[in-house]
């Protein structure tokens, strides 16, 4: 706060030395690593004729001396030396750049070396470094301030590569300033910027907000209200291969947050199952986490009561497959509710319907549901979004499975003119793609799949891209995965046709670990630069 405010860490006492040096001299590790971080110079002379460093060095505590050597030599005399490695580093670990010396700012000094790289960096760091010390401060008007003039020159989604890539939103979160993550949120900031968790799994920065100790709101400033394409976002982010509300549930976070979390995902995301085929009613229900229960039916009561508080809720409801009869005969006590149940469940039924059709390729009767199910509800597009109660599988997909190829034809002409082919996932979050590239007899399917822009590198919930599953292609593995789907026997979990790779890449790795541990005399310095290699800053 004090360094935000303007306060000179170079003024020394009547002695000569800097607030840098009693910070030595009382062995304080974190105030030395807060010094030397906002810019505090470790060559400054001392009241005995050397400078803080060679003090630090010959009288500190080890801790001391670690903090210096994170920090040496720093940025000030690393843009003075072109040491762009240097530059480099030190501007991953957060080191402040609006520095001034004798009247001089780092930015003349950056300029002056005539250095491309090193002026790069200094120029196109230094008005998100800004932005990163006034949130240091909790200066929130400052923030304000410095996004509305200069918005184009900040990164946002800056990441703090010494700390598990970080992005600053995530510090925001840890820190509860609600005022502030508001501004971020406004001015563009991404919830699904990715960091590492503490094993070093990718994870998106929103997750870190999903534990126990989160308050309201800070969850509420994460995702506003009525925020465009916000349930999408949340529908398509996953952590570990699980959704937002399925993490939510596993770190027992506030129940105003789950319902908040339910509000924002709206029912695509409260309908998605997992590769067991439950839901997270149904995972909540199996941990007897009664309390979550209860909100989702109180929400989904809601829906259905309110529909013009929640418009298209319900209708989606029915048509992502949510069963309704575990709600029907109390909902129907309730003197508000209408005719949605009369005219919703004949839609379910005729859903389950059409996908037997398509399993038993009856052509026929497909077409004549097809075209039922459009005179029933035309906006919602019952043939591309539907999906059969209990079974998170559209029916493009089961197509695709059953090899019809003509089904598969006529679904992909239903597909919305503004919706992606990459946005249609089951309950493994696979593309169809996936499973045309599971066996050589759709080739023809494939090639149809492919003219509608389905990519072959869309993940799924375990990583793998359509290419993976052409490398399996009708492997004994692959052939067994697929009976499963296509049988719905969700009473085992599904087999893995790459681990046996798996299990080698494994054993590589850790053949590699031991390797590695022989060579820890190697330079910190040589690690250092392998961590850099990969930095956000370019």
């Amino acid at each position: 706060m004090l360094v935000d405010a303007g306060v000179d860490l170079e003024q020394s006492d009547e002695v000569g030395n800097t607030c840098l040096f009693y910070a030595v001299k009382n062995a304080d590790s974190v105030v030395c690593d807060v010094l030397l971080q906002c810019g505090a110079d470790m060559w400054a002379e001392t009241e005995f004729g050397f400078s803080v460093h060679e003090y630090a060095n010959n009288s500190s505590s080890d801790e001391v001396k670690e903090i210096f050597h994170k920090y040496f030599p720093g940025l000030w005399k690393s843009v003075e030396r072109e040491d762009i490695y240097q530059v480099r580093r030190l501007i991953n670990l957060w080191c402040r750049t609006n520095l001034s010396k004798d009247g001089v700012i780092l930015k003349d000094i950056a300029l002056a070396t005539g250095n491309e790289e090193i002026i790069s960096l200094i120029l196109g760091i230094f008005d998100s470094m800004k932005l990163v010390y006034h949130i240091f401060a909790k200066n929130a008007e400052a923030v304000r301030a410095l996004l509305e003039t200069n918005r184009q020159r900040v990164r946002l989604d800056l990441r703090k590569m010494s700390d598990r890539g970080a992005p600053i939103i995530y510090y925001l979160i840890q820190s509860e300033e609600t005022p502030i993550i508001d501004l971020f949120i406004q001015h563009g900031c991404q919830l699904y910027t990715i960091m590492q968790d503490g094993g070093g799994h990718d994870m998106p920065v929103l997750f870190s907000a999903l534990k126990a100790e989160t308050p309201l709101n800070v969850v509420e400033a994460l995702l506003p209200l009525n925020k465009p394409l916000q349930e999408e976002l949340l529908y398509k982010i996953l952590y570990r291969g699980c959704t937002v509300l399925e993490v939510a549930l596993d770190q027992n976070v506030n129940p105003e947050v789950f319902s908040v979390l339910i509000d924002r995902g709206g029912p695509l995301l409260l309908c998605e199952r997992n590769q067991v085929n439950q839901t997270v009613r149904d995972l909540a229900i199996a941990s007897c986490k009664t309390q979550y229960v209860d909100i989702i039916d109180s929400t989904i009561s809601s829906w259905i009561l309110y529909p013009w508080k929640y418009p298209g809720r319900r209708l989606k409801l029915a048509v992502y497959g949510w069963n309704l009869e575990t709600i029907e005969e109390e909902l129907k006590k309730n003197l508000y509710v209408d005719d949605y149940f009369v005219h919703h469940k004949p839609l379910q039924v005729q859903m389950k319907q059409l996908a037997e059709a398509i399993e038993k390729g009856d052509m026929r009767t497909f077409l004549e549901i097809q075209s039922s199910l459009s005179e029933l509800d035309e906006s919602a597009n019952l043939l591309w979004h539907g999906r059969v109660v209990d079974d998170g599988m559209p029916h493009l997909h089961r197509a695709v499975l059953h090899n019809q190829l003509k089904m598969v034809e006529i679904i992909l002409a239903a597909k919305p003119p503004k919706e992606s082919i990459d946005n249609l996932f089951d309950q493994n979050r696979r593309t169809a793609l996936h499973y045309a590239y599971a066996s050589a007899s759709m080739e023809e399917i494939k090639r149809l799949l492919m003219t509608y822009g389905c990519s072959e590198h869309m993940l799924d919930k375990i990583n793998r891209e359509p290419l993976d599953f052409r490398d399996k292609q009708d492997s004994s593995e692959m052939v067994q995965l697929l009976h499963r789907l296509k049988t719905k026997d969700f009473s085992w979990y599904e087999n893995d046709p790459w681990k046996s790779e798996r299990l080698a890449d494994e054993s590589c790795y850790s053949e590699e670990g031991e390797q590695s541990s022989d060579c820890e005399s190697e330079s910190e310095e040589e690690e250092e630069m392998q961590g850099t290699r990969s930095c956000v800053i370019s």
